[in-house]
């Protein structure tokens, strides 16, 4: 789910091995109109690079193990 979420923004919808393949085909082939704004599978990926993800990590309480959490 984590990488629809980062793909989509969505946290439910089609199966994702269809979805990326859409994603790519229409970044890919001017199946798009640049009025659409679609951002392509290349540009979602370089903003995910971008990403410092160490950084988001830090501002994040540690999580408890489910068994200590649960009991």
């Amino acid at each position: 789910m984590p990488l629809r979420v980062l793909l989509t923004g969505k946290l439910h919808g089609p199966d994702m091995g269809s979805s990326i393949i859409l994603l790519h085909q229409a970044g890919t082939g001017d199946m798009v109109s640049s009025q659409a704004e679609f951002v392509t599978l290349k540009e979602r990926f370089g903003v995910l690079r971008e990403i410092d993800w160490e950084a988001l990590n830090k501002d994040q309480p540690p999580l408890e193990p489910a068994a200590i959490a649960a009991n």
